[in-house]
């Protein structure tokens, strides 16, 4: 498909290839010291957790991210969102596919954050399924989509400052105790900033029933 329809780097639009070598390196990667709970990076914290999952215990295990949502990681983002870039959504599904694989998480099941029945129309696909897909393949764990829904045709968090993104997710899920049930969830998603999303899809499985959740991101905006 590449070779029939040359693509341009998601990151830099360089003709020939989907996600050019400067802009790989132009990634920050995460793999500093990080909040063992939301992945958040600790510049100057000598705690183990930050401020913000210190004063509001989220209901999720952990997340983890691969970059900071900055330059040319950013780029290639917004394009898999809004222009259908497929084939670097499947660059980055490899690449969390990799990531997942140095954590030692235990999951039955991969649960891509899921996108209102007017968004999904709206858009045509939904980036975190795609995502998601080389993490399957790689592990051999199952999608189940199903085993959660969007019930609010929520405001894109992007819109919204930091303190209003968890009342804007606020009961936007809910789950099935049939699928979830004692067991441990992946969910995944594009982007993490103040963790509201992932938090809200957490509670909608916790409250059926589900053992652990964990999450994974692409990029995580450094607050």
């Amino acid at each position: 498909m590449d070779w029939i329809y040359p693509p341009a780097c998601s990151g830099c639009d360089i003709p020939g290839v989907r996600y050019c070598p400067t802009c790989q390196n132009n990634m920050v990667l995460l793999n500093s010291k990080l909040c063992q709970q939301c992945g958040q990076p600790l510049f100057s914290s000598t705690h183990n957790v930050c401020a913000s999952c210190q004063e509001n215990p989220p209901s999720f295990n952990q997340i983890r991210s691969l970059a900071i949502y900055d330059g040319s990681i950013r780029n290639a983002i917004l394009k898999m969102k809004f222009k259908q870039d497929f084939g670097i959504s499947e660059y980055l599904g490899e690449k969390l596919a990799h990531l997942f694989s140095q954590l030692n998480w235990t999951i039955d099941m991969i649960i891509p954050v899921p996108l209102s029945i007017k968004r999904q129309k709206e858009r045509g696909f939904n980036q975190s399924f795609r995502l998601s897909i080389p993490i399957a393949l790689h592990t051999g764990i199952p999608i189940i989509s199903s085993a959660l829904t969007r019930n609010i045709n929520t405001q894109s968090q992007a819109e919204l400052p930091k303190e209003d993104r968890q009342i804007n997710v606020l009961n936007a899920f809910s789950s099935d105790s049939k699928i979830v049930k004692d067991k441990s969830v992946l969910i995944v998603d594009d982007i993490a900033t103040t963790s509201s999303t992932i938090n809200a899809c957490s509670v909608a499985l916790i409250k059926k029933g589900a053992k652990d959740v964990f999450g994974i991101t692409v990029a995580r905006a450094v607050l």
